[in-house]
C-alpha cells in the first residue's frame, strides 16, 4: 500500500513515561471507496473525539465531521485497542483529503489538534450550562402535555430545532462581506459547536423514549428525565475536574 492510497495521522499529547495518549486516524482506499478508520492505541479509553476530513482547493470544497462524546453515546466509546470505521464515503483520491482530529481520554488528557480538542472541552461546558434550562423546559412541556407521547413529541421538536440551528448558525448575517475560506471555516467551527448540543437532545430523546411507559404521566416522565439530567450534570462536573 503506497503513500498515495493511505494517509495515517498519529496525534500525541505530552509524552509520559508510561504511555503516550493518542488516537490513530487513517483514510484507506479500498474497492473504489475511501474509509476513515479510528484506532485507540492508548491504554485508556477515549472519552470524546472530533474528526474533520476536508478538501479545500480551487473548485472543490468539501468537509465531513464526526463529533463523539461517550457521556451521550456510550455504545460508541473506544476502549483501549478498540477501533471504529466512520460512516463516510469520501470521494477519491485519498491524498486530496486532509484529516484533523482532537481527542479526550478518560484520564482527562487531551491530545491531537489543540483547536479541536478545545472545542470538546467547551462543548461539554455548554452542555452543562444548558441542563437547567432543559429541565425547566421539561417541566413546562409536561404541564402542557396531555400524555407522555405528547411530551415525547415536544422533545423531538427540540432535537429537530437543534439540528436546524447546527446547520444555519455558521452563516454570516445578510450583507456581511466574508471571504469564501473564512465562511467555510466558520461553518465548520459552528457545526462542531452545534454537534454537542444536538447529541445532548439526542440523548434526552433516547432516554425519554425508553422511559415513556403507556400509563406514565408526562409530569412523572419529566421528573424522571430531570433526575437523569442531574446525573449527567454530575458526570460532566467530575470530568471537568480531571
Amino acid at each position: 500500500m503506497t503513500a498515495l492510497n493511505r494517509v495515517a495521522l498519529f496525534f500525541t499529547g505530552a509524552v509520559l513515561a508510561w504511555a503516550a495518549p493518542n488516537l490513530q486516524v487513517s483514510a484507506v482506499s479500498a474497492n473504489g471507496r475511501i474509509e476513515v478508520r479510528l484506532a485507540n492505541v492508548h491504554s485508556v479509553a477515549v472519552d470524546a473525539y472530533v474528526v474533520l476530513a476536508r478538501i479545500d482547493e480551487a473548485g472543490r470544497h468539501q468537509w465531513k465531521l464526526k463529533v463523539h462524546d461517550s457521556l451521550l453515546e456510550p455504545a460508541a466509546s473506544l476502549a483501549p485497542g478498540g477501533g471504529a470505521v466512520l460512516g463516510w464515503d469520501l470521494e477519491p483520491p485519498v491524498d486530496a483529503w486532509t484529516l484533523r482530529a482532537g481527542v479526550l481520554h478518560a484520564d482527562g488528557v487531551f491530545a491531537g489538534d489543540p483547536d479541536l480538542s478545545a472545542m470538546l472541552e467547551s462543548g461539554r461546558a455548554r452542555n452543562l450550562s444548558a441542563i437547567p434550562g432543559i429541565q425547566e423546559s421539561l417541566r413546562q412541556a409536561a404541564r402542557d402535555s396531555a400524555s407522555s407521547d405528547a411530551l415525547l413529541s415536544a422533545i423531538a421538536g427540540w432535537q429537530s430545532a437543534a439540528m436546524r440551528d447546527s446547520v444555519t448558525r455558521g452563516a454570516p448575517p445578510a450583507g456581511t462581506r466574508i471571504s469564501p475560506a473564512a465562511f467555510r471555516q466558520g461553518s465548520r467551527d459552528s457545526a462542531i459547536r452545534g454537534a454537542g448540543e444536538l447529541a445532548l437532545y439526542g440523548w434526552l430523546r433516547a432516554a425519554a423514549t425508553a422511559a415513556a411507559l403507556p400509563d406514565r404521566s408526562p409530569l412523572d416522565l419529566a421528573e424522571h428525565l430531570s433526575a437523569r439530567l442531574d446525573t449527567l450534570a454530575a458526570d460532566l462536573r467530575v470530568r471537568q475536574r480531571r
